[in-house]
């Protein structure tokens, strides 16, 4: 019986799987995990993630800072629309920036659209 327990344990069948006598037709071995491949490795996903930032980012040639005017510190308190306006812009433009890079990531096109604003929006705010 000891022979015929360590040649089962040799040939890599489950200790308690022998002596229990369990999962009978299976030859004694527990089931194996499915094998599947990873999507994508640790290393293609980050160059993926940088390529998207580096894809979706405005040129510094491109930006165009004459439209928005330095801010004056001794204004405290007042709040005119121009601000709340130039503010607004400066968010509109940064969202629309992540948005572009949102979307050459890899798998962020499987959500429905609606989805896709709805994580956006949350991880935005």
């Amino acid at each position: 019986q000891f022979c015929r327990f360590q040649k089962c344990l040799a040939v890599g069948m489950v200790k308690e799987v022998v002596r229990t006598d369990s999962l009978k037709g299976r030859r004694g071995r527990l089931p194996s995990k499915p094998k599947q491949p990873p999507d994508a490795s640790p290393a293609n996903l980050l160059t993926s993630l940088v390529r998207a930032h580096l894809d979706s980012g405005p040129s510094t040639a491109k930006l165009d800072y004459s439209k928005f005017q330095e801010l004056v510190l001794p204004h405290f308190g007042k709040e005119d629309a121009g601000d709340v306006q130039q503010f607004y812009d400066l968010l509109s433009a940064s969202l629309e920036v992540i948005r572009k890079w949102a979307e050459k990531i890899p798998g962020f096109a499987e959500p429905s659209p609606g989805d896709q604003d709805l994580l956006l929006d949350s991880a935005f705010l």
